[in-house]
């Protein structure tokens, strides 16, 4: 039995790093100049770099916007590190982009796994659900190929996390560690909250209360109180944190209008799946409430008799909600009909990212149930993995890389043991992001050179003006 067990895990094993590296080559396929392509994306060099360079490890430590963005500090860290061990300043931009891709890769081949065979029972099918994330991932504008957004990332990692714990499956090693990290990397993992809530309602013993404890193992005592521990931490984090979710005072009236387009954009994320393009078209032909909705009958129709299609489904529309609740709350818009409409129509929004993920995940799982032949999921896994690379695959400017030269112009000049800085621009170039690259003295001769590094941070008002400011001592 236990060189079964081995032969099994030895398996998986091949498994996993199979479907990790073809989900890497997919990335590379969509986007090959990522390979030589060296550049920093907005927080990754304004904020994690400048604050690296500024405070060392204890940049770790600081908050940005509610959370301690450790995955992408990290990917920073090593950047830094081989570029010093190099004396090769791209080697930051590369380190990020590639670790950013390995990350996802990984996250994406973990649901692919056996470790979800209760969700999708067909690992192909599995598969196939991974890929087309992934393709509808990289339709999203700073999100892909840089650090800064790998926070959504970790929202869907903690999502597929939830679904394994409505069927009381715990998570496993390396789940339970990618999940920790998860949640003080990113506010929307805290939707884990609700499964592990219905977990443990479900082990309450109401006619003998205190028999309840005996009902939880030591495995789960550990594994929920290591979750309740990251997530307690977060939420401190959150509450104390001058940039985050709950920053602004709202009134009674505004939190209702935060929950009624909450709704809104829940039901019009059923037209995510299909189409990007679609939901702004729907949005303004002002029919999008109409399809979004019977869209909404048909998966419920699908689910109705099953009841663990049921929890998913009800799953999924809570977790979608909240993330739309997270944004109106933390914006507070003064017009929230025009920030809803302004949401819908930025095809490139990352607020409608983790939402479209789900609803792929959710539509992925409705489907493989349906009772016909595993050729036909298979056919139709194929053609919305079809639609998504005609209708998402994105080439947006942003994208095109063939200008990130500015680091091999003062690669030469850098000095990691100076104090003095040179500016130099960040992606996206239209919000004014800066990162401070400590320079020889040489360059200052006959460049403009500073003596501290100003930390960059991009903020919005109720009006939804946007823009990057710098950051004020003592705020995070």
């Amino acid at each position: 039995m236990k060189k079964l067990k081995e032969k099994l895990d030895a398996k998986e094993s091949r498994w996993f790093i199979l479907t990790t590296l073809l989900f890497i080559g997919v990335f590379i396929v969509l986007e090959p100049k990522i390979l030589t392509a060296s550049y920093l994306h907005a927080e990754d060099g304004g904020r994690f770099l400048n604050e690296y360079f500024k405070y060392g490890l204890s940049s770790f430590a600081i908050l940005n916007g509610g959370y301690l963005c450790t995955i992408s500090r990290l990917f920073v860290f090593l950047g830094v590190t081989l570029a010093k061990i190099t004396k090769n300043l791209n080697l930051i931009g590369l380190t990020i982009n590639y670790s950013t891709i390995i990350f996802t890769s990984i996250i994406f081949a973990y649901f692919s796994s056996n470790e979800f065979a209760s969700i999708i029972k067909n690992r192909f099918y599995r598969i196939l659900v991974s890929l087309l994330c992934l393709i509808f991932l990289y339709d999203f504008v700073g999100v892909v190929y840089n650090g800064v957004g790998i926070h959504w990332v970790c929202g869907f990692l903690a999502f597929i996390v939830g679904l394994n714990l409505l069927n009381n499956k715990l998570p496993s090693k390396l789940g339970l560690v990618l999940v920790l990290i998860s949640i003080i990397s990113s506010v929307s993992s805290l939707i884990l909250a609700f499964p592990i809530i219905y977990y443990l309602f479900k082990k309450i013993d109401f006619q003998h209360f205190a028999k309840t404890f005996k009902n939880i193992s030591k495995k789960e005592y550990l594994v929920f109180g290591l979750i309740a521990f990251f997530g307690l931490l977060q939420v401190f984090m959150m509450l104390f944190s001058k940039t985050t979710v709950v920053a602004n005072s709202i009134t009674i009236k505004e939190i209702f209008k935060s929950i009624y387009y909450s709704l809104k954009l829940t039901f019009a994320s059923f037209v995510l799946p299909i189409s990007l393009d679609l939901i702004e078209s729907l949005y303004n032909m002002k029919i999008l409430k109409y399809v979004a909705f019977g869209l909404f009958v048909v998966m419920l129709i699908l689910t109705i008799k099953n009841d663990h299609l049921k929890k998913y489904f009800i799953y999924s529309l809570l977790c979608v909600f909240v993330l739309y609740f997270m944004v109106f709350y933390k914006h507070n818009p003064l017009n929230y009909s025009a920030y809803y409409g302004a949401i819908i129509k930025s095809h490139h929004s990352f607020y409608k990212m983790l939402p479209c993920l789900i609803m792929v995940i959710l539509y992925g799982i409705i489907l493989s149930h349906i009772k016909f032949s595993k050729k036909y999921n298979i056919i139709v896994a194929l053609v919305f993995l079809f639609i998504a690379m005609v209708c998402y695959t994105n080439k947006d400017p942003e994208l095109d890389l063939s200008h990130n030269k500015y680091l091999d112009d003062i690669n030469k000049y850098v000095d990691f043991q100076s104090h003095k800085y040179a500016k130099l621009p960040c992606e996206p170039y239209r919000w004014n992001w800066y990162v401070f690259v400590p320079v020889k003295e040489e360059y200052c001769q006959n460049n403009k050179c500073y003596d501290d590094i100003e930390i960059n941070v991009f903020s919005c008002d109720r009006h939804n003006v946007c823009q990057v400011e710098v950051l004020k001592e003592g705020e995070a």
